[in-house]
């Protein structure tokens, strides 16, 4: 939510988080994927974190998750 509203700074944000883009986000009972990158305006990396978004969900049959990173790489790639 901060890199969508620009608090903190999301250029800064996006280093401090970077390092841990390959671990899996665990909320609720669910796991989500977020494409920070999107939001400073850097199409081509938000476009490769979704692509491993995608295969990581889809390696753990995660049905629910694959469909919507599926509609994220969709809209990234329009």
């Amino acid at each position: 939510m901060a890199a969508r509203l620009g608090v903190p700074d999301r250029a800064e944000a996006y280093e401090r988080i970077a390092p841990y883009a390959e671990r899996r986000v665990v909320m609720g009972t669910g796991i989500t994927h977020q494409v920070p990158a999107e939001s400073m305006g850097d199409r081509a990396r938000a476009l490769d974190h979704a692509e491993r978004a995608h295969a990581l969900h889809r390696k753990l049959g995660l049905e629910y998750w694959s469909a919507r990173s599926a509609e994220l790489l969709a809209d990234l790639r329009d």
